[in-house]
C-alpha cells in the first residue's frame, strides 16, 4: 500500500484547531483503510455509482458561486457533495458546518449537491429549490429547512418552506417552475463523480478526498 504524507503548512497551529484536526483526519483515512471503511459505514449509494472506477489524487471540487461559510483565503477548505434525502448527509452537514462557523477564519465549507434519485426521490427537486432560495441569499437557512423535514418532503412543500422563512415566495416559485438550476445541479453531479464521489456524504479537505461520515469526534 502506498502511503501519503499529510502536513499543514500553518505553524500557528497547537495541534487542537480546525486545521490540525482535519488534517488528522485526512492522514487518518489515507493511511489506516480501518478509518476508511468506519467512514463508509456512513455512506448512502446505489451500485450505478458505487461500481465505477475510483480515481485517485488531488481534485480541485471547489467551485466560486457554490454555497459558502467562511473565509474565501482560509488554510481548510472543506467541500461537501450531499443529498438532502440522505440521513448521513443531514447528520454531518450540522456537524461540519459547525466548526466552519466556530473558525470562520481558517475554515471554509463549501456544499455542493449529488442527489441520488433512485435512493431519495426529491433529492434532485431539493436540490433545486436549495438553489433557489440561494438566489435569495437564503441558501442556509431553507437547507437546515429542508434537513430538519427531510421524512415529508414533497413538491408541494417547497414552496411552503420558502413562505415559512419569509423568502420572495413568488420569485421562488417561478425559479423552481423554470428548472434554471437544473444544469447546476447535474453539474455538480458530474464533477462529483469525476472526482471519484460515489456515494453522500463525501467531502474534500483541500482536494482530499474522504468518503462516508466523518465522525465528530476525530
Amino acid at each position: 500500500m502506498t502511503t501519503r504524507s499529510i502536513a499543514t503548512t500553518d505553524t500557528r497551529s497547537s495541534g487542537t484547531g480546525p486545521t490540525s484536526l482535519f488534517h488528522r483526519a485526512t492522514a487518518r483515512s489515507l493511511l489506516h483503510s480501518r478509518h476508511d471503511l468506519a467512514f463508509a459505514q456512513k455512506v448512502t449509494s446505489v451500485d450505478r455509482i458505487a461500481s465505477m472506477p475510483i480515481p485517485d489524487g488531488e481534485f480541485a471540487v471547489s467551485l466560486k458561486g457554490s454555497p459558502a461559510l467562511g473565509n474565501k483565503d482560509a488554510l481548510l477548505t472543506v467541500v461537501e457533495f450531499a443529498d438532502f434525502g440522505c440521513p448521513f448527509s443531514r447528520e454531518e452537514s450540522f456537524i461540519v458546518r459547525s466548526l466552519a462557523m466556530a473558525y470562520p477564519d481558517s475554515v471554509r465549507f463549501e456544499y455542493r449537491d449529488f442527489p441520488i434519485d433512485e435512493l431519495h426521490p426529491q433529492a434532485t427537486a431539493a436540490s433545486e429549490a436549495g438553489r433557489c432560495a440561494n438566489e435569495q441569499n437564503r441558501f442556509w437557512d431553507y437547507h437546515d429547512k429542508l434537513y430538519a423535514n427531510q421524512e415529508t418532503l414533497t413538491e408541494d412543500a417547497y414552496p411552503r418552506f420558502a413562505a415559512e422563512l419569509n423568502l420572495n415566495v413568488a420569485e421562488f416559485n417561478r425559479c423552481l417552475a423554470s428548472d434554471r438550476n437544473l444544469a447546476k445541479v447535474r453539474a455538480d453531479v458530474e464533477a462529483g463523480i469525476a472526482a471519484g464521489v460515489r456515494g453522500t456524504p463525501t467531502f474534500f479537505l483541500n482536494g482530499t478526498r474522504i468518503p462516508g461520515a466523518i465522525p465528530e469526534d476525530i
